[in-house]
C-alpha cells in the first residue's frame, strides 16, 4: 500500500495516473469562448432614415393647411405650393445620413450636416405653424374690427376655419427625431 496522498476529487478531472492507466479518458482543458465584438446599435440610423423619409413625405405629399370659408369653399395647400421643396431638400440630407450610417460610421461633418438639416426641417414646420396661426388671428381681428351694422363681418370671421395639416406636424416631429439621433451619434463619436 502506498503512503502517497491522493489529490482531492474534482468531478470531470482525471484522478491521477491510476485512472489513466485504467482507461479513463482525459478531458481537454476548458477554454472560455473568445469575446465577441459588440454589434453597433442600428436604432439611430434607422430612426434617421425613417425621419428623413417622413419629412420628405410631409414636405411634398401631405397637406400643410386647409382653409374653409363660406361662399369660397375649402382649399387645401401642400408644401409643393410653397416652401416644401426646401424642407424636402433638407430632409434628403437626413435620409442620406441614415443610409450612410447603416453601412459605416459617417464623419463629423456629415453628422453635423444631418443635425443642421433636421433642425431646418423642424424649424420650417414650426415657422409655418406660427405664421399660419398669426395670419388667422390677424384676419379675424381685421374682419371683426370693422364697423358693420348687420354684424356680417364678425359672422364671416367666425365662419372661416383654418386647420393646420398633417404635413407640418410630420415635419416638426421628423425634424426633431432626426436632430436628436444625429446629435447623439455626434456626441458618442
Amino acid at each position: 500500500m502506498s503512503t502517497q496522498s491522493q489529490p482531492p476529487y474534482v468531478p470531470g478531472q482525471p484522478q491521477g495516473w491510476g485512472d489513466i492507466a485504467q482507461g479513463a479518458q482525459q478531458q481537454a482543458p476548458y477554454w472560455p469562448p473568445a469575446p465577441v465584438a459588440p454589434t453597433p446599435d442600428r436604432t439611430g440610423p434607422w430612426v434617421a432614415l425613417a425621419a428623413g423619409a417622413a419629412a420628405i413625405l410631409g414636405s411634398l405629399f401631405l397637406p400643410w393647411v386647409t382653409v374653409a370659408a363660406p361662399i369660397v369653399g375649402s382649399q387645401t395647400l401642400y408644401g409643393t405650393e410653397g416652401d416644401g421643396w426646401f424642407s424636402a431638400a433638407a430632409a434628403a440630407v437626413l435620409l442620406a445620413y441614415g443610409i450612410v450610417a447603416l453601412r459605416r460610421n459617417p464623419g463629423i461633418v456629415f453628422k453635423t450636416a444631418a443635425i443642421v438639416s433636421a433642425l431646418g426641417v423642424a424649424g420650417m414646420g414650426v415657422w409655418k405653424v406660427v405664421d399660419l396661426n398669426t395670419r388667422e388671428a390677424a384676419m379675424r381681428s381685421e374682419l371683426a374690427g370693422q364697423p358693420d351694422v348687420f354684424g356680417l363681418q364678425e359672422a364671416m370671421s367666425n365662419a372661416v376655419q383654418v386647420q393646420i395639416g398633417a404635413g407640418l406636424w410630420v415635419l416638426i416631429l421628423a425634424g426633431l427625431a432626426g436632430a436628436v439621433v444625429a446629435a447623439r451619434a455626434l456626441w458618442h463619436h
